[in-house]
């Protein structure tokens, strides 16, 4: 008789999609995932991940110098 594994929320490593699935799908759905670009969805990340994706350019402010007027 074969173990029934009980599902839970986990979230693909490729994709960062989250999943209500058992371990043993959500195997067979990393083995095939592309990152699924086209889907607009929720996508889950950690902090460090998030902000090395989304880095805002750094602002360079340069001095000038105010024209005399008298």
């Amino acid at each position: 008789m074969e173990k029934e594994e009980k599902s839970k929320f986990q979230i693909c490593p490729s994709c960062h999609i989250g999943y209500d699935i058992n371990n043993t799908n959500l195997f067979d759905h990393i083995l095939k995932c592309d990152g699924r670009p086209d889907i607009i969805t929720t996508r889950f990340y950690t902090k460090k991940q998030f902000y090395k994706l989304k880095s805002p350019p750094p602002i360079v402010i340069e001095p000038y110098e105010r024209p005399v007027t008298r």
